[in-house]
């Protein structure tokens, strides 16, 4: 009988630790939630119409240029801006592809998954500069979900570039 006894011992004193194991383990989860984040800046453009013809966005991070060529009205919504050089970081913002063309603009530019020192940024129509501006991000640092919780997010305030 003592080894029957041990066994049941062994095994509510088991299941009281994989009780509270559980409850810890529930506790962490009710204490993160799941927001999602990513590292980023952005220069939102301001501009009262958006002529057709061809603009080029010229972005240079750290003395890393990107270029994007970007056509309005746009053809569709597919492959909307044509870009050379950080095309992982460096994102042409465009909206506005599946309404009617005199919705079609560009929004800006987002850096994401970078933190770049500085932030120069030219755009041109038809080859002439219609606004530029150069920027120097301060970042931040959040954990949306909470205080030990992943994501950890690096964020800068985004800018506003007003265009000819």
């Amino acid at each position: 009988m003592s080894i029957q006894r041990g066994v049941l011992i062994a095994a509510i004193a088991f299941s009281i630790a994989a009780l509270l194991c559980l409850q810890a383990c529930e506790a962490d989860l009710e204490n993160c939630t799941m927001v999602g984040c990513a590292d980023n800046f952005h220069v939102d453009f301001d501009k009262a119409s958006w002529p057709a013809g061809d603009y080029t966005l010229e972005v240079e991070l750290d003395g890393a240029k990107t270029t994007c060529t970007v056509t309005l009205p746009f053809k569709g919504c597919d492959n909307l801006a044509q870009c050379s050089g950080d095309t992982t970081s460096v994102l042409p913002g465009v909206s506005g592809c599946a309404l009617a063309e005199s919705e079609h603009k560009l929004s800006g530019i987002i850096l994401v998954d970078k933190q770049p020192a500085k932030v120069k940024v030219d755009v041109s129509f038809g080859g002439a500069s219609i606004g530029s501006a150069e920027y120097t991000p301060t970042y931040t640092t959040s954990r949306p979900n909470g205080p030990d919780c992943e994501p950890v997010c690096t964020t800068a305030p985004g800018q506003k570039l007003t265009l000819k």
